[in-house]
């Protein structure tokens, strides 16, 4: 599992989060140390946070998407290669804009029975293609998805 979160992380260079998760995981990762650098690269990526209730300067090397969100997404996929991490309202808005150009989903066997939606009302599934999956030795399913073209 560890090593696949890397690969993935590994294929950006910037991360694109949502204020909530943004919050939490800029009170988290800059105490964290692992042995394999994963918190490094975490701690050293560019962030860009998407929030209309936030105000500059961000910290962990973070910067306030001004504007459009849509626009500003456009041209910072101009430039960068974005993973997006939870930010659950930011990726809806992104889906329903057909920004979003792959998808990694971790299924882990458990039942909640509640919780967010990922696909919602106005969220087209004949849009996504299933690229590939991958099973954990804990039983987790990672499926990749893309966007269709």
């Amino acid at each position: 599992m560890g090593a696949y979160a890397r690969e993935v992380l590994d294929e950006a260079d910037a991360l694109l989060l949502g204020r909530i998760t943004f919050e939490v995981f800029a009170q988290a990762w800059p105490s964290v140390v692992d042995a394999t650098g994963f918190a490094d690269r975490m701690n050293s990526m560019p962030k860009f946070v998407a929030s209309t209730t936030s105000s500059e300067p961000l910290a962990w090397n973070a910067t306030l998407v001004q504007g459009d969100v849509l626009n500003a997404v456009h041209e910072l996929k101009g430039d960068h290669t974005l993973l997006i991490n939870g930010s659950g309202e930011l990726v809806q808005t992104l889906m329903r804009a057909g920004v979003i150009d792959d998808f990694w989903i971790w299924a882990h066997p458990v039942a909640i029975g509640a919780g967010k939606r990922l696909f919602t009302e106005g969220t087209s599934l004949r849009d996504i293609n299933l690229k590939g999956t991958r099973t954990t030795g804990k039983g987790i399913v990672i499926l990749e998805l893309q966007a269709a073209r």
